[in-house]
């Protein structure tokens, strides 16, 4: 249980930082998009006169990137950032040049979160095929690691069998040589006497 529950909190970590990285991926496009400059820093009285009678929730880029570490999921970051055309179109006249550039601001921001899902299915993909290919070869040095030891058993018992019938074949060559070693058994001199005896 707790194997699985380590294996559940990488997995949940992984999505986390895939989450994230797709974030920082599509405030990088929005920062070096051609329509940025308008709105990277944020509006002032001075600038736009009456502008927060108007807009409650004022946002920028430089702003959203300081926020960007207490963001947790797309959805927030996209509630964030869509702000930023959205403010200017309440401002601003609908045939703007300003709004022009807000709707260019926010053609990026869609074009640059299909691209980071995209890269980021990519990701994942790679990183699925990698761990088969671990596995596998984790599997296979399991295998060369199992028929090894198969090996080296088999090897001992060989060695064993051969070792039992050596020392059985020595036992036997010791009784060979020793029965042909032996005397044969001389007669009594008694029996021998009275065959003479019995010559004459």
């Amino acid at each position: 249980r707790a194997a699985a529950g380590a294996w559940h909190g990488r997995r949940a970590g992984a999505r986390k930082e895939a989450v994230l990285q797709q974030i920082r991926d599509v405030y990088a496009a929005l920062k070096a998009s051609e329509w940025a400059e308008p709105f990277t820093e944020p509006v002032t009285e001075a600038i736009a006169p009456g502008y927060f009678k108007l807009v409650k929730k004022p946002m920028d880029l430089t702003t959203l990137g300081k926020k960007l570490d207490r963001i947790k999921t797309m959805e927030a970051f996209e509630k964030q950032v869509s702000l930023i055309w959205s403010n200017c179109r309440i401002y601003n006249a609908a045939d703007s040049v300003i709004c022009q550039w807000a709707g260019g601001l926010e053609e990026t921001y869609h074009e640059a979160v299909t691209r980071a899902q995209e890269e980021a299915e990519e990701r994942k993909r790679e990183a699925e095929e990698a761990k088969a290919v671990a596995k596998a070869e984790k599997a296979e040095a399991k295998a060369r690691e199992k028929a090894a030891k198969e090996a080296a058993k088999e090897a001992a018992r060989a060695a064993k069998r051969e070792a039992k019938e050596a020392a059985a074949a020595g036992r036997k060559r010791k009784r060979q040589s020793g029965d042909g070693s032996r005397s044969p058994k001389q007669p009594r001199a008694e029996a021998v006497g009275v065959m003479k005896l019995k010559i004459r």
